[in-house]
């Protein structure tokens, strides 16, 4: 069975949030945080998750801004691509630097 790009991105998304909260690296992020964060790892835009959660594009600026300082992200892809953050990509496979 083949999944277009966008189903295996819907997929992984879901995964992700999924570890993210198993691991329990969003409970440094407050509540509104971590919603933020639930939304950019599902593919979403600033905008959108203003939209979504009823606040202004800024203030999504400010919680991702908020959200890299406590988990040590450089940006917003890291957010998506390492599970825990930088404090839980240590022990990917090839990350062979100290952090």
């Amino acid at each position: 069975m083949a999944f277009s790009i966008s189903g295996q991105l819907r997929i992984y998304s879901s995964i992700r949030t999924q570890s993210f909260r198993k691991k329990g690296a969003l409970k440094v992020l407050s509540p509104k945080q971590q919603e933020v964060a639930i939304k950019v790892m599902q593919g979403h835009s600033n905008r959108r998750i203003a939209e979504i959660l009823g606040i202004t594009e800024q203030t999504v600026k400010d919680h991702l801004h908020t959200i890299s300082e406590k988990l040590r992200l450089k940006n917003r892809w890291e957010l998506i691509v390492f599970p825990g953050g930088k404090t839980g990509s240590e022990n990917l496979p090839g990350n062979d630097r100290n952090p």
